[in-house]
């Protein structure tokens, strides 16, 4: 070896450091990005959060890992080491140099060798490159927090994949829902609703609601009021997979919503009519 392939080595041994904390770095964030999505996904199937709620977690979750990188990744994603410096790396890691790698690269500007000897500068150089032949510079890269990173990512990924492989329908629209208003799909479906197209003032209404699936026990129908949320029992009729709720002396127009096991009905409006008299009757 001489002073050439020193340098050459300990530049490549440089662009080897920065391209290992570089990976270190994007596993890193790669791994508590997956880890917040897979949390999230549990807290949002749970809670059902609006998309507004949505955005605002993701936007703040993006920032806080911006923020990380920057704090602690970005100084060392960007640094190239100097050959002192990956030299100094070397000596540490063998300590059997005794300084002699920073000083060859010292003393080989000839400005820096002083009143030294030429001949001393010549042996210092040979014992370097003969000691350099013989070690493995790669040796003094610290692997250790890449390997731990990378367990971290091969962690969260797996726990991605498994969450897609026991919902998979569920988690594809949670990631649909950071950009659209799409719900969960649920054990109980909605089949149809089925009323009259009105009410009539002064009378009962009545409400079936048809379902499939997972049937519970009995639903529960709310009336929208503007002064009070009035309560009302869906209650199993003899057929199958039908509630039915009786609404008795509608006297205004009514909004109702209501929910059967993990079905969620949509707010309703419910248009009231007066009854229609007969002609005979109003001349008596």
């Amino acid at each position: 070896m001489n002073y050439q392939e020193l340098t050459r080595e300990l530049k490549d041994l440089a662009q080897l450091i920065k391209r290992q904390n570089g990976m270190a770095a994007i596993a890193e964030i790669l791994a508590y990005f997956l880890f917040g999505l897979a949390s999230f996904f549990v807290l949002d199937y749970l809670g059902h959060f609006p998309l507004f709620m949505r955005l605002f977690v993701l936007i703040i979750g993006l920032v806080c890992l911006f923020y990380f990188f920057k704090k602690k990744h970005l100084n060392k994603c960007t640094k190239t080491f100097s050959e002192e410096e990956v030299s100094l790396m070397l000596e540490d890691k063998f300590p059997e140099f005794r300084s002699r790698a920073i000083s060859t690269l010292q003393f080989s500007n000839e400005s820096q060798t002083g009143m030294m000897s030429a001949q001393l500068i010549e042996g210092m150089k040979e014992q370097t490159f003969s000691l350099a032949e013989e070690r493995d510079f790669k040796l003094i890269i610290d692997k250790s927090g890449l390997v731990k990173r990378v367990k971290y990512l091969a962690l969260a990924s797996v726990l991605i994949v498994v969450m897609f492989a026991l919902a998979p329908q569920s988690f594809s629209l949670y990631l649909q829902r950071f950009i659209s208003q799409v719900e969960y799909p649920t054990k109980t479906k909605l089949k149809n609703i089925e009323m009259a197209p009105y009410a009539i003032m002064g009378e009962s209404f009545q409400i079936k609601v048809h379902v499939a699936g997972v049937i519970p026990s009995q639903g529960q129908l709310s009336l929208l009021d503007a002064d009070e949320d009035i309560q009302f029992d869906l209650k199993p009729s003899d057929e199958p997979g039908i509630f039915i709720c009786e609404i008795p002396s509608v006297l205004k127009v009514f909004e109702f919503e209501g929910q059967i096991g993990d079905l969620k009905l949509a707010p309703t409006q419910v248009k009231l009519e007066k009854r229609l008299i007969p002609a005979d009757e109003t001349l008596l």
